[in-house]
C-alpha cells in the first residue's frame, strides 16, 4: 500500500499541530416550538435498570396540570455494552510505553455521548480537590469508552475553560494536571472552623476572667457582609462557567452531559435579599438554558460522607464559655448548610433530567451510574396549546412538566418545564459584529463559515517559542459584492484569541481582511478557499489553547475553530519534537505577521488542509530539540520512524532510519523532513501521520519523543 521512505535533512521549518474538525449538530432531544414541546425521559426499574421496551400508551404527559396528547414518541438506545480495561500488553524490547498511540479521531456519526466534566474549583476545598482528581484519572483510564467525547473544565477558567472536547486521553490527562486548589468559597476542609472568630474568641475568654469587655461595633457585621460578597463572588462565577459550557455543548453531538463535582451551593442562605435574588435568577437560567441545550446535569457531592462533628484541628473549647448549648447550636447550623448546599445540586440536577449523588466517598461509583444512566431514552413530544403562550397577569412564566409511566414499578426522570417562551426568543441571536465573534469565540465548535485551523509549535532563531496558525476560510460561505472595475470583493472580521492553562487570555488579535479578486481568477479561488497565517509568540512552556472566529460582513454569519497544544519546555534535558508538517511540498518557512496568500493555492496537499490522493507522494518535516551529545564525538544519536494509522490501528510502520547531521548549523535544532508515497490501492478516509524518534544516548523515559498530525485519502 505504501512504498518508499527515507530522512533528508534540509532548512529550518514550520511545524504544525493537528486541526480540528467540527462536528455536525444534531437534532435536539428538548424542544420548545410555537407548536410542540420534544422532552427525553429515562424510565428504569425498582433496581435502577433501563427500560426501553415501552410504548406512548404506558405514559401521561401533563403541563401545569393538564393533560397532553402525545404525538411524537420514540426509544433512543444510545451506548452499547460497557467496555472492560485489559490489562496492558508486556512492553517490546525497543518498544516502551512512553510512545503514546495517536487517539482515533471520532467522526460525529461516531459519537455517543459527549462529557463536560466540570470541576468547580471556585468552591472545591483542599480536601476535595485531592479525591476529584483521583477520580477523574480513574474515569479516564478505566471509564470511558469508545465513542465518548471528553473534556476537563474548570470553573475558575471562566470563557477559557472551554478546552476542547477530544476522545485523546494525554489531552485529558493534561487538562486533569491543572486541577488545583484555589482559595474561592472554602478553604483547606469542606466546612469552616466553628469556632473560627478570633474576635469573638477574644471577648468571650475577656469576660469570664474579668477583664474589661471588648466592645467590636460593626466589625463583626461589615465581615459578614464581606463574607456574603465573596460567596456570592464565587458562585456566580461557578454559574457563569457551567452557562459557557452549556451554550457550548449546544451544537455537539451525542447524548450530551454536564458532571459538576463541587462543594455544594449556598443559594437560600444569602444575608439579603437582592443577593438571593441574584444568585436564583442565574441559577434559574442555568437549568432553562441546559434544558434547550438538550444537556442533562449530574452533580457530584465531593464532600463524601461528613461527619457534622468537629474535628481535632477546630478549637472550640471558648464555645462553652458563650453558652451550654452554643456548640450543639453551631453544630447544627453547620448540617442544616451542608444539607442546604446539596439540595441546590440536587435541585438543578433534578429539573434537567439528571440526578445529584452525595454522602459517599467513592466518586467512580458515581460516575458509574451517571454512564449506566445514559444507555438510552425516550423521546415525547405533543402539541402545545394555543395558551401557553398567551400574556397576561394570569398566565404562567414557567410551564411545569410531569412524565408519568402507567405501570407500577418503574422510575421515571425529565426535564422539569420550560418558561414561556420559544427557543428563538429564549436565546436571541447576536446583533452587532462584536457580539458575533464573541459568540463564535465563545463556541469553538463550527458555525456557517468552513474554517479550519492548524496551529503549529516551534522554536525560532528570532522568536523564541511560537505558534504559527493557518486558517483555511472557504470562500463559498462568504457573499461578494461586485466593484466598479468588475473585481470581486468580501470582507472578514476576524477574532484570535490565545488562552493559557489557568485560562486568562494571554495573546489577542483582532482586525479585518479583505479580499479583492479578479473575475478570471474568481472561480479558482471559490475552488480553493483562502489560507491566512499567522504567527503568536509564547513566553512560557504549557497548555494553550487557540481559538479563531471569522465573520462575513455582508451576512453577519460567523465560523470559528479552536485547537488545544502543548508547549515542551525545551530546556529540560530530554529529547522534545515539534509539531509536524505535513504536505505535498514542504518548504521553508520564516516569520509571517496576519497575511494571506497572494494566489488560490491547491488546497489538495497543503499543510494547513493535508488531503491527499492514493499514490501521491506526502512530504513531511519537524524539528527536535534537545538530543544528547556524545562526550566523544560531539555528535547526536538519533533514530526516527513513521506510523501510519487508521481508525486506531496502524497500516504502515517504518523500519527506524537513523539521522545524519551533516550540514546541520544547530545541533540543538535538528531538522528533519522526508518523504511517504501512498499506495494506489489505499482506502479513502481519514488517517494518522506519526512521527516516533529514539534518543538512543538518553535514558529510557527521556529517550523517545512523538508527535502526530491527521490527513484525508480522497479519490
Amino acid at each position: 500500500m505504501i512504498a518508499g521512505r527515507r530522512i533528508l535533512l534540509t532548512a529550518a521549518i514550520a511545524c504544525l499541530l493537528e486541526a480540528q474538525q467540527p462536528p455536525a449538530s444534531q437534532e435536539p432531544v428538548f424542544r420548545v416550538t410555537v407548536n410542540l414541546v420534544q422532552i427525553d425521559a429515562v424510565v428504569t426499574d425498582s433496581k435502577g435498570r433501563h427500560v426501553g421496551n415501552l410504548t406512548a400508551k404506558d405514559f401521561e404527559i401533563l403541563e401545569d396540570g393538564r393533560p397532553q396528547r402525545i404525538t411524537n414518541f420514540s426509544y433512543v438506545e444510545q451506548a452499547a455494552a460497557r467496555e472492560t480495561p485489559t490489562a496492558p500488553p508486556r512492553k517490546e524490547a525497543r518498544a516502551p510505553a512512553v510512545v503514546p498511540l495517536p487517539p482515533m479521531r471520532l467522526r460525529p456519526e461516531q459519537v455517543r455521548r459527549t462529557i463536560a466534566l466540570v470541576v468547580d474549583d471556585l468552591g472545591l476545598s483542599w480536601e476535595s480537590t485531592h479525591f476529584v482528581r483521583r477520580s477523574l484519572k480513574k474515569f479516564v483510564d478505566e471509564q470511558m469508552q469508545p465513542g465518548d467525547l471528553v473534556a476537563v473544565i474548570r470553573t475558575r477558567a471562566g470563557m477559557g475553560a472551554m478546552q476542547r472536547f477530544t476522545a485523546d486521553k494525554r489531552l485529558l490527562h493534561a487538562a486533569i494536571e491543572r486541577v488545583r486548589w484555589y482559595p474561592g468559597r472554602s478553604g483547606i476542609s469542606p466546612f469552616d472552623p466553628l469556632g473560627g472568630d478570633p474576635l469573638e474568641k477574644l471577648a468571650a475568654i475577656s469576660s469570664i476572667t474579668g477583664g474589661r469587655r471588648i466592645s467590636t461595633p460593626g466589625i463583626v457585621e461589615r465581615a459578614k457582609d464581606l463574607e456574603a460578597y465573596r460567596q456570592e463572588y464565587f458562585t456566580i462565577g461557578t454559574l457563569g462557567a457551567l452557562r459557557y459550557v452549556i451554550d457550548g455543548l449546544r451544537e455537539l453531538p451525542g447524548r450530551k452531559s454536564v458532571i459538576l463535582f463541587s462543594d455544594g451551593l449556598s443559594l437560600w442562605r444569602a444575608e439579603r435579599r437582592e443577593h438571593r435574588e441574584r444568585l436564583l435568577t442565574s441559577f434559574r437560567g442555568i437549568i432553562d438554558r441546559a434544558n434547550r441545550s438538550s444537556v442533562v446535569i449530574y452533580a457530584m457531592d465531593a464532600r463524601g460522607l461528613q461527619s457534622m462533628m468537629p474535628g481535632a484541628d477546630e478549637d472550640v473549647a471558648y464555645l462553652y464559655l458563650l453558652g451550654p448549648t452554643e456548640l450543639e447550636r453551631r453544630i447544627t447550623d453547620r448540617a442544616s448548610a451542608f444539607l442546604e448546599s446539596q439540595q441546590a445540586l440536587q435541585y438543578m440536577a433534578g429539573m434537567t433530567g439528571g440526578f445529584a449523588v452525595y454522602n459517599t466517598n467513592d466518586l467512580n461509583w458515581g460516575l458509574d451510574r451517571v454512564l449506566d444512566d445514559q444507555a438510552g431514552y425516550y423521546l415525547i413530544g405533543y402539541k402545545l396549546d394555543s395558551s401557553t403562550f398567551r400574556a397576561g397577569k394570569d398566565a404562567p412564566d414557567y410551564h411545569k412538566i410531569r412524565v408519568r409511566v402507567k405501570l407500577g414499578g418503574l422510575r421515571v426522570r425529565s426535564r422539569s418545564g420550560f418558561y414561556g417562551v420559544v427557543d428563538e426568543e429564549a436565546r436571541p441571536a447576536p446583533r452587532t459584529s462584536a457580539e458575533q465573534l464573541i459568540a463564535g469565540l465563545r463556541s469553538p465548535f463550527g458555525g456557517a463559515i468552513g474554517l479550519r485551523l492548524t496551529s503549529l509549535f516551534s522554536i525560532h532563531p528570532q522568536l523564541g517559542a511560537t505558534v504559527r496558525n493557518l486558517m483555511h476560510v472557504d470562500l463559498h460561505d462568504l457573499t461578494f459584492s461586485e466593484s466598479a472595475g468588475g473585481a470581486h470583493v468580501a470582507r472578514i472580521d476576524v477574532a484570535a484569541m490565545t488562552y493559557g492553562e489557568d485560562g486568562a487570555a494571554v495573546d489577542q488579535k483582532v482586525g479585518t481582511w479583505e479580499l479583492s479578486i479578479k473575475d478570471t481568477d474568481f472561480q479558482d479561488w471559490l475552488r480553493k478557499g483562502v489560507i491566512y497565517t499567522q504567527d503568536v509568540p509564547i513566553r512560557k512552556p504549557g497548555a494553550y489553547q487557540l481559538r479563531v472566529a471569522v465573520r462575513d460582513d455582508a451576512t453577519g454569519k460567523v465560523g470559528s475553530a479552536s485547537e488545544f497544544i502543548e508547549v515542551p519546555d525545551v530546556a529540560q534535558a530530554r529529547l522534545v519534537m515539534s509539531g509536524i508538517v505535513l504536505g505535498s511540498a514542504v518548504e521553508a518557512a520564516g516569520p509571517a505577521e496576519t497575511t494571506h496568500t497572494e494566489k488560490p493555492e491547491d488546497i489538495e496537499g497543503h499543510p494547513a488542509i493535508r488531503t491527499f490522493h492514493p499514490g501521491q507522494t506526502l512530504q513531511f518535516g519537524c524539528q527536535l530539540y534537545s538530543a544528547a551529545l556524545d562526550p566523544k564525538t560531539s555528535a547526536p544519536n538519533v533514530e526516527t520512524r513513521v506510523v501510519l494509522l487508521r481508525e486506531g490501528k496502524a497500516v504502515f510502520t517504518g523500519n527506524p532510519v537513523a539521522l545524519h547531521i551533516k550540514g546541520q548549523p544547530d545541533l540543538n535544532r535538528i531538522m528533519v523532513t522526508g518523504w511517504v508515497r501512498l499506495g494506489s490501492g489505499l482506502e479513502a478516509g481519514p488517517y494518522v501521520f506519526q512521527v516516533i524518534a529514539q534518543d538512543k544516548l538518553a535514558k529510557e523515559k527521556q529517550a523517545f519523543a512523538s508527535q502526530w498530525i491527521d490527513f484525508e485519502v480522497v479519490r
